[in-house]
């Protein structure tokens, strides 16, 4: 016997499917990062080559790092996002204090 479902329920279906081969796909991804990193870390360590890695980085200056990405060299600044993150986080404690401030003077009343 066939039970034939409505379109929503095909929708909710095809969702579902899709969801989770967007997470397989990823898990996939992920995992082949991990064992090129495992394997370039085997082969330096037992050949004793003492060369940048597949992926590294160093710590430079305040906010300014070199990353190291298959024989490339960036500079990552961090300095305009630390600016802005610093910016986000003194109105969040602004508003934090008006909430608090007004919750006080609403309970003095």
């Amino acid at each position: 016997m066939v039970m034939w479902m409505s379109r929503i329920e095909n929708k909710k279906r095809e969702k579902k499917i899709k969801r989770y081969m967007r997470m397989g796909v990823t898990m996939t991804v992920i995992l082949l990062i991990f064992g090129v990193l495992a394997v370039d870390f085997r082969i330096r360590k037992s050949l004793a080559i003492e060369e940048v890695s597949l992926i590294d980085y160093k710590h430079l200056k305040e906010y300014q790092y070199l990353v190291h990405i298959m024989g490339k060299n960036y500079v990552l600044d961090f300095s305009e996002l630390s600016g802005a993150l610093n910016n986000k986080f003194a109105e969040f404690r602004e508003i934090a204090y008006n909430i608090k401030r007004y919750a006080t003077d609403f309970l003095k009343r």
